[in-house]
């Protein structure tokens, strides 16, 4: 398969999990996985403590910020947890997908973020805090 077809399949997967999001939400069928409300809860607390690794680092700095989006280059994610990122985040947006298979993302998805705008051209990503409606 080419690196251009898997792209595009990351690409549609992310979609496709923002619409089933969506729909689960209007529809009233969120789960505690689905959205966490406070940051300070017991769950985020929790699943901060889960979080291993060197991308333990990014998770406390979204974790602390305490913001609803946050903005980061990639160059800042470097420094903030002390090593380099693999050169697949910068040379694939599928890296960056809010997806259980890569521990990078597991790491914001703990603490209850989301990414939702990578622009690879300048080195940036953008983290959301999932909400309750």
């Amino acid at each position: 398969m080419s690196e251009t077809l898997l792209l595009e399949l990351y690409e549609r997967v992310a979609t496709l999990e923002k619409e089933v999001a969506a729909l689960k939400a209007a529809r009233g069928t969120q789960t505690q996985s689905d959205f966490i409300a406070d940051p300070a809860s017991p769950l985020i607390q929790y699943s901060l403590m889960e979080v291993k690794g060197k991308y333990r680092h990014l998770a406390e700095h979204l974790y602390k910020s305490g913001m609803r989006v946050v903005e980061l280059t990639f160059d800042k994610i470097e420094e903030i947890i002390g090593d380099k990122l693999p050169p697949s985040t910068r040379e694939h947006r599928a890296m960056w997908a809010n997806t259980d298979t890569h521990s990078i993302s597991r790491a914001w998805m703990k603490v209850g973020y989301r990414t939702v705008d990578v622009d690879m051209k300048n080195g940036t990503v953008k983290f959301e805090r999932r909400m309750t409606t």
